[in-house]
């Protein structure tokens, strides 16, 4: 499970290195989190569809129930 920001500092965002980490472990279950997701571009990321977004801030029980939804999204094609 790779758990990331949206945006992150300098020219990789999160969507990109998910993708990275992809390219090498295909399937690999993604919960990103966000507290402006229209941040830098002015629109929403463009997730893959087992994609989890979480926005912030959250309790801890919300990221529970997103990792179990990232987890048990793994390799599916259901929007979580």
């Amino acid at each position: 499970l790779v758990l990331t920001d949206v945006v992150l500092p300098g020219t990789l965002d999160g969507t990109r290195l998910t993708q990275r980490l992809r390219d090498s472990r295909p399937g690999l279950p993604a919960l990103f989190m966000t507290g402006y997701a229209e941040a830098g571009t002015g629109k929403a990321p463009e997730l893959a569809p087992q994609d989890v977004l979480l926005a912030k801030p959250f309790h801890r029980i919300e990221l529970a129930q997103g990792i179990r939804r990232a987890l048990d999204n793994e390799g599916s094609s259901a929007n979580a």
